[in-house]
């Protein structure tokens, strides 16, 4: 009996997917969506130097604007650590060492 053209060239999968993951990270199983995460990613990296080139280029404003960038930095700190206090994150020595 003669084969099939789909059954000579019956070939197992390379990758065997396992259980599906939830939905958030189910889009990183394909490469359109790893290429979403790493755009993402990246355009926060960029926000990031962008906000701290920003911040440096307050040296040339002299030392009293640049002390206020750091104490703005400095409080800002502050509160991101007690956001995280008040979900239950146990900071209260970072909270104390920052205030």
């Amino acid at each position: 009996m003669a084969q099939t053209t789909g059954e000579r060239y019956r070939v197992a999968p390379v990758h065997h997917r396992g259980r599906e993951w939830p939905f958030p990270l189910n889009l990183y199983q394909t490469s359109v969506g790893r290429k979403w995460v790493m755009a993402l990613t990246g355009i926060g990296l960029i926000g990031f130097v962008l906000a701290h080139m920003v911040g440096n280029l307050h040296v040339y404003k002299g030392p009293a604007r640049m002390h206020e960038y750091a104490d703005g930095a400095k409080r800002l700190g502050v509160v991101a650590v007690h956001q995280r206090d008040e979900i239950g994150s146990p900071s209260g020595l970072r909270a104390a060492r920052f205030g």
